[in-house]
């Protein structure tokens, strides 16, 4: 009675095993990815895109379309992903985006699936996105887009510039599981260089140096605050994620707006590149006015303590 059980345990086993083997999987290389300069005073830097390859090798059966793949990313150094939300109701989504075989500009819906990914912290999971059929010896590619980070958590020096990686578990049910790590994805960096005031006098406290009226002519200068650009295009503009339709537009168009995609809303950015400005020890009863817009004619805005 003993052997017999001994035995049915060992059938199911090869049965279990040859079940496994009827579905084919792809094998996943390291993905490849055109690293970009990120701002360290920013929280939501867009990093690169990044591309991962699954081949089918020759002696594995095919991959059949419906088969899926998930990958989870880590950030490293590992700074929080703000990717922003799109859509309304109880169920808006991450920004961050992952689609197979991008040809040659865009996500193309007849083969393969596009998916929303899943914050948590410094990592994003997209998962279960389904494969189109892959024969042996063939392959396809995926591509992660808009994911963000706070570039203000990653520690920079005065050297060179802080590399940032991504590491991708790979899994699901047409692929081989497997642990890959991409090239640098972005380069942390100052993007604000000649910081510096001018024109700074003392005024008595308990003299008005303006009076407030509905002209900004009224108002005179009583200081200037200079900065400027610490690496080419570190200043963007907002963009719309219909002028992003395209794979890489982001970077091409230097927008805050990343690759264009829509949940129930779109994913544009609420505006171009914005600089903070803190002004400390402001007595009581003071109030500052400082302009909206650099380089331009804009009613002040007030900030009173």
């Amino acid at each position: 009675m003993a052997d017999f059980s001994t035995k049915l345990i060992t059938f199911a086993g090869i049965a279990t095993m040859f079940t496994g083997m009827a579905f084919g999987q792809a094998v996943c290389t390291a993905p490849s990815a055109n690293a970009v300069f990120v701002r360290s005073e920013g929280v939501t830097e867009q990093v690169a895109d990044t591309v991962l390859t699954c081949s089918v090798p020759l002696a594995n059966a095919a991959v059949t379309a419906g088969q899926t793949i998930s990958v989870t990313v880590y950030m490293s150094p590992s700074a929080p992903i703000t990717s922003a939300n799109i859509g309304t109701g109880g169920a808006p989504v991450s920004e961050a985006f992952a689609g197979i075989n991008a040809t040659p500009t865009t996500f193309s819906a007849t083969v393969g699936q596009t998916k929303f990914g899943s914050v948590s912290g410094s990592t994003v999971t997209f998962s279960s996105i389904s494969l189109p059929a892959i024969a042996p010896g063939s392959s396809v590619t995926l591509t992660i887009t808009n994911i963000k980070i706070n570039a203000s958590t990653v520690a920079t020096s005065t050297g060179a510039p802080t590399a940032v990686t991504e590491t991708l578990f790979v899994s699901g049910t047409g692929v081989t599981p497997t642990v890959v790590s991409s090239p640098a994805v972005a380069y942390v960096t100052n993007g604000l260089t000649g910081i510096k005031t001018a024109g700074t006098t003392g005024n008595p406290i308990c003299q008005n140096i303006n009076t407030f009226t509905s002209a900004p002519a009224a108002f005179s200068t009583n200081f200037t605050i200079a900065f400027g650009e610490a690496f080419p295009n570190a200043f963007k503009v907002a963009g719309t994620a219909a002028g992003n339709a395209t794979i890489g537009s982001e970077f091409t168009g230097h927008t805050e707006t990343g690759y264009g995609v829509t949940s129930t809303s779109a994913n544009t950015a609420t505006s171009g590149t914005r600089i903070k400005i803190v002004f400390n020890n402001i007595p009581t009863g003071v109030t500052l006015f400082v302009p909206l817009v650099f380089g331009g004619v804009a009613f002040p805005s007030a900030a009173a303590n």
